[in-house]
């Protein structure tokens, strides 16, 4: 599980996920009536629920590979997320070069938003 220290701000057009190398608008998730208040915020996402992707518009943040381990069907990428390290298991046919930039696409849908004051699972 990757576990990214971020902020939580409340913006005119909705809720935002802020960390060094992103800013996404997370209001969707937000948006069941949960009591949520800006703050520290963790990004709590599995490696496979981050993909890489070579079209922009779908694309998160941007990442360069530290190191990549090949198992097989597939591969084990670890990435520079702007000082944290992020964990992504990709498609075994794809080889990844150490260095190499890459764009990065979280599954929301499957991430967990855990805020830091009180350890409650806000999604």
């Amino acid at each position: 599980m990757n576990f990214l220290r971020c902020r939580l701000e409340r913006r005119a057009d909705g809720w935002w996920l802020q960390h060094a190398a992103f800013s996404i608008c997370v209001s969707q998730l937000l948006d069941g009536g949960t009591e949520v208040i800006p703050g520290d915020i963790v990004l709590a996402i599995r490696p496979e629920d981050v993909s890489t992707t070579d079209r922009r518009p779908e694309a998160h943040a941007e990442a360069r590979v530290y190191v990549s381990e090949h198992l097989g069907h597939r591969t084990l990428v670890d990435f520079d997320f702007a000082g944290d390290l992020l964990k992504v298991l990709a498609s075994g046919f794809r080889r990844f070069e150490i260095g190499e930039s890459q764009l990065l696409r979280f599954d929301l849908e499957r991430a967990h938003l855990i805020d830091t004051a009180t350890a409650r699972v806000l999604v």
